[in-house]
């Protein structure tokens, strides 16, 4: 019986890489969360706040932590529209401000950094419009809270003092929405930056390994093929034939019918040659109408009717342009290798024969040992 696979530990939500980043970043926020919380009961200690506002505010942010990370671990956060679920995250976080903020005129001083640390975490997800928004619950919440908790006769110094501070969180929230969305803007920029650049490397890459005409690799890519299929034969013991195809009288038909249909006949050839192999055979243009082929794990025996096979569908299909009596052909040579010989030793006894195969007649396959 085949062993059973070993099932991962983690939830089926995280084994996707951006969910595991998403659960971070919120872990993230939850050590800063604790961080407050530490803050919040030294002011407890100090006198400046009462003990129940605290435990309040200690199980808002027990309560935010436990609800956003079950929905990171259940992905349930991918039904939304921004699966990081940014926004809700600092909307919760704002509310457990005001209800710190509700606590005491002494603590509302230390809430102010704590609102720019929540503005950040949005900084890279969110738009100006978007800091604004959620800035501007903040604010609302923030006035409510401080209204609820004032107290009749207040002093003329403290609501100055009030009114004040809750300036000073209006314009800090309108500056930092401004830098946060300039940072999203370039984010985004730097994203789409990244993405021309990976596409351009992707066609580099196109460029270098195949050949545009006919969409096969190229020489140099084939050539790289074929070494590491040798050292894998040299390693394994494994069998492998090498075959060189050419197609007869090219040069006839790029002179008498036009380089265009020349063109073509390359393309339809390699079209056929493609079809005729295995997935795991590779095949390449190596010259000018010569294409080489990597049969792995094969020997003579089996390699021979596939090519045998591909000689004869290239022979019996025709192409449009060409006179029904002129019928494109290949001549193909072929060899198994030898473990541990060079790879230009076998390419050469393959091209031995093709020259064979061509010297009698055209058309045919021919093995050399």
């Amino acid at each position: 019986m085949e062993a059973a696979q070993p099932q991962p530990l983690e939830p089926p939500a995280l084994q996707d890489r951006q969910q595991r980043l998403r659960l971070m970043r919120h872990l993230m926020a939850v050590a800063t969360s604790i961080v407050i919380v530490g803050f919040v009961y030294l002011y407890v200690g100090f006198g400046f706040l009462p003990l129940e506002a605290a435990h309040r505010f200690a199980a808002m942010v027990l309560a935010l932590a436990a609800g956003f990370g079950g929905c990171f671990l259940s992905g349930i956060n991918r039904r939304f529209p921004d699966p990081s679920l940014t926004a809700p995250q600092m909307l919760g976080a704002g509310a457990a401000l005001a209800v710190l903020a509700h606590g005491g005129p002494e603590v509302r001083a230390l809430l102010l950094p704590i609102y720019m640390i929540v503005l950040l975490f949005g900084a890279f997800r969110l738009s100006t419009g978007g800091l604004l928004a959620v800035g501007g619950f903040f604010l609302a919440t923030y006035a409510l809270a401080v209204s609820l908790a004032w107290p009749g006769g207040a002093a003329r110094r403290d609501t100055a003092r009030e009114w004040l501070q809750m300036l000073q969180l209006a314009a800090l929230i309108g500056w930092f929405a401004w830098i946060g969305g300039y940072i999203n803007r370039m984010r985004r920029q730097l994203r789409h930056v990244n993405t021309d650049l990976k596409q351009a490397l992707q066609r580099i890459e196109k460029v270098a390994s195949f050949d545009e005409l006919t969409g096969l690799y190229n020489r140099r890519m084939i050539r790289e093929l074929l070494e590491r299929e040798k050292k894998r034969c040299d390693r394994n013991g494994r069998s492998m034939c090498i075959a060189l195809v050419d197609i007869d009288h090219f040069k006839t038909i790029n002179d008498r019918f036009g380089h265009a249909l020349g063109d073509q006949a390359l393309k339809s050839v390699a079209s056929m040659l493609q079809r005729g192999l295995r997935e795991t055979d590779v095949i390449g243009r190596y010259g000018g109408e010569e294409f080489l082929i990597v049969i792995a794990d094969c020997e003579h025996a089996r390699a021979g009717m596939p090519l045998e096979r591909t000689r004869q569908a290239v022979a019996s299909a025709g192409l449009p342009g060409l006179p029904q009596d002129h019928r494109i052909t290949v001549s193909i040579g072929a060899c198994t290798y030898r473990c541990g010989e060079e790879a230009d030793s076998a390419i050469g006894r393959a091209d031995a024969a093709l020259y064979e195969a061509k010297r009698s007649g055209r058309n045919r396959v021919i093995w050399k040992a």
